[in-house]
């Protein structure tokens, strides 16, 4: 029985860290396509 607990517990530990990676993955590519628009306004400014 607590096998099976243990097992659910490491698969929901599994999942939770899958979820808060895409989540951080998220932000960073949203911030690293907001710094792209940033930098080609920037240069676009400066032509």
């Amino acid at each position: 029985m607590s096998i099976v607990i243990t097992e659910s517990l490491m698969t929901m530990a599994l999942f939770v860290n899958i979820e808060s990676f895409l989540a951080v993955s998220l932000v960073l590519l949203v911030n690293l396509a907001q710094l792209h628009d940033k930098s080609c306004r920037a240069n676009q400014a400066a032509l």
